[in-house]
């Protein structure tokens, strides 16, 4: 076909002297910018981007964000659901380790009592 000058998605150009060609990305990403599974740049559905790869789920203290990335949560938190230190799902057994609604706390707030799990 015609040489457009860029490669599909799951492809990658090189340079060789003066010619280009496009490479396949490794199985595991939807863009790259080498042929390794760290070098994604972009995940397919289901996949999530951490240090240039695309991993299943999202490791403790990071959340699947929507731009499909790995995102890291608030400090306060163990496990979230988004950025900030209201979006805690789980606490860290020290430092903050008392989970009120959806944010990690060093005490619970007056009138609430921590259960067998640290929440209050």
């Amino acid at each position: 076909g015609p040489c457009t000058g860029t490669c599909p998605n799951t492809h990658f150009v090189v340079e060789a002297g003066s010619s280009k060609k496009c490479i396949s990305c490794h199985l595991s990403c939807a863009t790259c910018s080498g042929s390794l599974a760290n070098q994604c740049e972009s995940c397919p559905s289901g996949s999530y981007l951490k240090s240039a790869s695309c991993i299943p789920i999202c490791p403790t203290k990071f959340y699947e964000a929507a731009n499909g990335r790995c995102e890291p949560c608030h400090s306060t938190c163990q496990e979230c659901s988004g950025l900030t230190e209201d979006h805690c799902t789980a606490c860290p057994p020290t430092g903050t380790p008392h989970l009120h609604e959806t944010a990690c706390l060093i005490a619970c707030p007056s009138g609430f009592y921590p259960d067998a799990s640290s929440e209050c």
